[in-house]
């Protein structure tokens, strides 16, 4: 991160919502729980979980009870899901910040739909996850700050399988034949060498990166 100083200089001059050191830790954990699919009640699944949310909890059955920064029920909106978790990280990003965002859970829990990556859903839409809503922010943020400030903006794109990592923009591997690898540099930073980094000059040509890859 960059040091207290510039953070209160870039946020007084974007005039956005400073992000303070308040909190204890800089990681948040949120449960969104999803409801029963077809399937389920086909095969008379019944749900046992139970969300307290004044209480951050979730409770599995009538004992197991699991405390989080925050908690999803299942008729949770997209939007409700994105404003919690993801909207105050993106203003830091904007501050100078690093951030990350990661779905975790079993196949079948509702990463990709959560995270809006599986399908193509316009702006606006319901369905709306959280990667479309990041895309088109930036660049409404970048929009607005352009004259002061000058944006470069990239998109690099990988997946991780099994210990092999695969560039999805560029699939067949590199012309130059550099391989992908995940290293720590002198700053003790986690970087991904050779990684293949597509700049974006707005959010049409991202979202073309995210359906290509």
């Amino acid at each position: 991160p960059t040091s207290p100083a510039l953070q209160r200089s870039w946020a007084d001059q974007l005039q956005m919502p400073q992000v303070t050191g308040a909190e204890e830790t800089n990681v948040r954990v949120a449960a969104r729980v999803r409801p029963l699919l077809p399937r389920d009640t086909a095969q008379n699944c019944c749900s046992c979980i139970t969300v307290h949310q004044k209480a951050n909890q979730v409770v599995v059955g009538t004992k197991r009870a699991f405390a989080f920064d925050l908690v999803y029920e299942t008729d949770a909106c997209q939007s409700a899901v994105y404003d919690g978790c993801v909207s105050q990280l993106l203003d830091g990003c904007m501050q100078g910040y690093n951030a990350t965002v990661l779905a975790y859970g079993q196949t079948g829990s509702g990463k990709t739909h959560t995270m809006g990556t599986g399908q193509s859903v316009g702006e606006g839409s319901e369905e709306e996850g959280i990667v479309p809503k990041v895309i088109r922010n930036s660049f409404r943020h970048i929009e607005v700050h352009k004259e002061n400030i000058d944006f470069k903006v990239s998109c690099c794109y990988l997946e991780i399988y099994n210990e092999d990592i695969r560039d999805l923009l560029q699939p067949g591997g590199r012309q130059d034949g550099q391989v992908i690898a995940i290293r720590e540099d002198a700053a003790g930073g986690i970087k991904v060498s050779g990684i293949h980094a597509e700049t974006c000059g707005s959010e049409e040509e991202m979202f073309r990166c995210l359906s290509d890859g």
